[in-house]
């Protein structure tokens, strides 16, 4: 197993100097120094008609997305259809978006679901699913059948992105020592019978209550993706776990400051407690952001947050913003590594879900509070 934070020569909350792209070779390992992401161009525009919309109200409840599901996620297949995962269901639209079906019922049997979070297509247009709550990976057939789960207990389960598209799987773990306190994730390419194939890598686990900020990761072709909130840079490694690609950014990570802290933090209402004076919120919040930091905590704010590849291979990396309301900003790099620009969405309430060619997937929803997935064109000005 490789240790990430040996070999990546990963910047941490420094700003890199260059401002320019630069192109070296390390090791064998590419490593591209691009501007940083605050500095992109915008390149891309983002278009407001949707070509392709699923969800909303239906004539049978039953059918529609729980809004309150956190990892609606959608992937499509080769011919169109789009696969949607909804808490403990897996819905199925034509290239039309017209409804095909509907596989899992709630429960803990062979084909049964609880809660979906991770969501992939491999090779063959064979679905792989992560149910957190059954503690297992599912394995979809394109006619819509559960042919295999795996148990996470043994190797872990899928994240968001975890399918190469030779029929092979990334499944991650993490373990916790107590010793340090640290936490460290362990991911392994997976054949789609359990079986493993290589050690990719060991990275720490990162996730922080006040930024949300977590390890970003993000599978394609044959590579694996993998950014450290606190690193100003993306690795790409092949698929036996070699780093074949550093792509860097200038950014430099801000110190956390009391004041901006106490705007984001999350605080616990007692229940019963009816509605908070000024002074009761301000008391909340003053308590949770020392909690925050007793325990072992972000000092710098994320130079990034989520990653995606679309299918031409292009990495998208979201820029991370402190103020919640700014507006969502992605940046792309080329396949080789160098910024291409950056794609700034509409003010609102969006999500990402993923990028297709010249297409972007975002969870949305409407004035009855229904959720969507549409697909919006992206293009160059």
């Amino acid at each position: 197993m490789k240790i990430i934070y040996t070999i990546l020569l990963a910047v941490v909350t420094t700003s890199l100097p260059a401002q320019t792209q630069a192109v070296r070779d390390s090791a064998g390992i590419r490593v591209v120094t691009n501007p940083a992401l605050s500095a992109a161009k915008e390149t891309f525009a983002f278009h407001s008609e949707r070509i392709y919309d699923v969800g909303g109200l239906e004539d049978d409840p039953v059918k529609e997305f729980n809004s309150n599901q956190g990892y609606l996620r959608g992937v499509f297949l080769s011919d169109g259809t789009l696969v949607v995962t909804d808490e403990w269901r897996i819905h199925f639209f034509d290239s039309k978006a017209k409804r095909l079906g509907i596989v899992g019922t709630k429960g803990g049997g062979p084909e049964d679901f609880k809660y979906l979070v991770g969501l992939c297509r491999t090779r063959g247009d064979t679905i792989v699913t992560y149910d957190s709550n059954n503690g297992r990976n599912a394995i979809i057939s394109p006619t819509r059948k559960v042919v295999r789960t795996l148990p996470a207990a043994v190797n872990g389960g899928i994240t968001f992105s975890s399918c190469f598209d030779d029929g092979t799987i990334v499944l991650s773990h993490s373990d916790f020592d107590r010793a340090t306190s640290m936490s460290t994730t362990r991911y392994v390419r997976a054949r789609l019978d359990g079986t493993i194939v290589n050690p990719l890598l060991i990275a720490p686990t990162h996730f922080d209550m006040l930024t949300f900020a977590e390890s970003a990761v993000a599978t394609a072709g044959q590579r694996f993706y993998l950014g450290l909130p606190d690193a100003s840079q993306i690795t790409a490694y092949d698929a036996t776990g070699k780093p074949v690609l550093i792509v860097r950014f200038a950014e430099k990570g801000e110190p956390i400051a009391d004041a901006d802290a106490l705007k984001r933090i999350a605080y616990a209402v007692p229940a019963g407690s009816g509605k908070l004076t000024d002074a009761q919120v301000a008391t909340a919040k003053a308590d949770a952001l020392e909690r925050w930091k007793g325990r072992p905590h972000a000092e710098f704010w994320p130079t990034h947050g989520r990653i995606h590849v679309d299918d031409q291979g292009r990495l998208w990396v979201n820029q991370y913003q402190k103020d919640t309301k700014a507006p969502d900003v992605w940046v792309a790099f080329a396949s080789d590594g160098q910024m291409i620009g950056k794609l700034v969405l509409p003010v609102g309430r969006r999500e990402v879900v993923g990028f297709a060619k010249n297409g972007i997937l975002v969870r949305t929803s409407d004035s009855d509070g229904a959720a969507h997935l549409e697909l919006h064109s992206i293009t160059k000005p």
